[in-house]
């Protein structure tokens, strides 16, 4: 049955000419071929993560599951398994810089848009080069301990920010910040589509730009929707205890 679901979903892929509803059948036609090919797959360790946080409201879950979202999603090298949101937005910035200044040298006069767009990804590659630094060296350490507070039904830990509100707040804002400027440089790319008349390089650039659209997407709901308000409610219920 789900091979037949492949091959519809395939036929029906050749009269869609919208990006996001192309992207949207790859999505399905590969979500449709893992079933059909590995009816029973095994659960990855992101999924175990997820699973706590779908089934479990309370402050006190698993001992130790919010250091492991920050390791697992934030802080992993990218050499190992699981390619990690911090690690891959570094290495992609460093990437794709170098390469957009070299399509902008080739192509620039007669794409003027490609300014634009190196001039955005750089100032969006620039935002998140501290935004990646404050969670990592002041917001993260605090989250991991302040959970460990709560494991061991301990003092609310001291925080030199005030209250863990302050910093997830100011996190949030660059988090809507980023998701701007990635929002216009797919709007100026044409959803990153490189003309006739673009090289490999053009080509690479907004391929790669695309790539890291998603994965930016990630980084802002894992951390907004999953680990911030986990983070406030600890920190609350340590207040009223």
């Amino acid at each position: 049955l789900a091979l037949i679901v492949v091959t519809l979903i395939k036929r029906a892929a050749t009269s869609i000419t919208h990006t996001w509803r192309s992207r949207l059948v790859e999505q399905l036609v590969v979500t449709a071929t893992a079933v059909a090919t590995n009816p029973t797959p095994r659960k990855s360790p992101e999924q175990d993560i997820l699973r706590h946080f779908q089934i479990n409201d309370s402050v006190y879950l698993p001992a130790g599951l919010l250091e492991r979202l920050v390791k697992r999603f934030c802080l992993t090298s990218r050499s190992r398994e699981t390619v990690q949101n911090h690690a891959f937005c570094r290495e992609e910035g460093h990437r794709l810089e170098p390469l957009s200044a070299k399509v902008v040298s080739k192509h620039g006069e007669h794409h003027p848009e490609l300014v634009q767009v190196e001039e955005l990804f750089t100032l969006l590659r620039n935002e998140l080069s501290m935004h990646l630094m404050k969670e990592e060296q002041m917001l993260f350490p605090y989250i991991i301990a302040l959970e460990a507070s709560v494991t061991n039904e301990s003092v609310l830990p001291r925080a030199p920010f005030g209250t863990v509100q302050n910093p997830v707040r100011m996190m949030v804002e660059e988090h809507d910040s980023a998701g701007h400027l990635i929002k216009e440089i797919r709007e100026l790319s044409r959803d990153f589509t490189a003309p006739e008349d673009g090289c490999t390089s053009y080509k690479a650039l907004y391929q790669g730009l695309e790539a890291f659209e998603p994965d930016l997407h990630q980084h802002i709901h894992l951390e907004n929707n999953l680990l911030f308000p986990r983070a406030i409610a600890m920190a609350e219920a340590l207040q009223a205890a």
